[in-house]
């Protein structure tokens, strides 16, 4: 699913990549898997190329504190 949301995403198709990471969401968040970060930053990326600003930033404000290159994506 994060893939096909990858996929629909770069074809401009905001509303199939939106379902398909929050699929893949609800998975990686039964699962405990740490990949819910990167989920979380691929609906953020949606809504801002959608320009729903408001919803990118409570998106990030949901994510954990982060170091090295990850911390450097998400410093604003």
């Amino acid at each position: 699913l994060a893939l096909r949301g990858r996929i629909e995403a770069a074809d401009g198709q905001s509303e199939a990549a939106r379902a398909a990471f929050e699929g893949a969401l609800e998975i990686f968040e039964q699962l405990g898997d740490v990949r819910v970060v990167d989920l979380r930053l691929e609906l953020a990326r949606v809504a801002l190329d959608d320009g729903d600003v408001s919803t990118a930033r409570k998106l990030v404000a949901t994510l954990p504190p982060q170091e090295g290159k990850r911390a450097a994506q998400l410093a604003y």
